[in-house]
């Protein structure tokens, strides 16, 4: 059975030229962190030990995914790629770690930044075709939530034999 698109290409192409919106399936991604166990020693009075620790956190994003025709520039096609969405964190999460002095074994918690449930994310880039099988992509990486703010600009070169 064929399933129908949440977002009919045709329609929304009669503003945006060429075959160019794509659905941008609701994708679940999951998060994990493992930390293992440690005793530091050297000097008695400064020494740390903590146990190992697992912790976990799952995602869902909905988005949007353009596709826009192919840019001529002389030789090779330029593709660009814009995507846009809404990631929500399934559940709250703050990052944090039991450690305690060797010589008291009195524990105290170190934690981290919350991370935020709910952050905007995109992406913007371009693939570029070169000669033969080669191909290079440049593109930037962003969420922006109310608790963080990550960017990140990202190069690949493929090059197959």
């Amino acid at each position: 059975m064929a399933q129908t698109p949440l977002f009919q290409p045709s329609s929304v192409c009669a503003i945006l030229p060429g075959d160019c919106l794509r659905r941008h399936d609701p994708a679940g991604q999951f998060a994990g962190t493992w930390r293992g166990a440690f005793a530091e020693t050297g000097g008695a009075s400064s020494d740390l030990r903590s146990a190992g620790k697992t912790d976990s956190l799952g995602y869902s994003t909905l988005g949007v995914h353009f596709l826009p025709d192919a840019i001529p520039f002389e030789d090779p096609e330029i593709v660009p790629k814009i995507s846009f969405g809404w990631q929500h964190a399934l559940n709250a999460f703050t990052p944090g770690q039991t450690i305690a002095f060797v010589a008291t074994a009195q524990p105290f918690q170190v934690r981290g930044v919350p991370l935020s449930t709910d952050a905007v994310v995109g992406q913007l880039g371009f693939d570029m075709a070169l000669l033969g099988q080669e191909r290079f992509s440049l593109g930037y990486d962003g969420l922006i939530s109310d608790h963080e703010k990550d960017h990140a600009v990202r190069a690949n070169f493929e090059w197959a034999l």
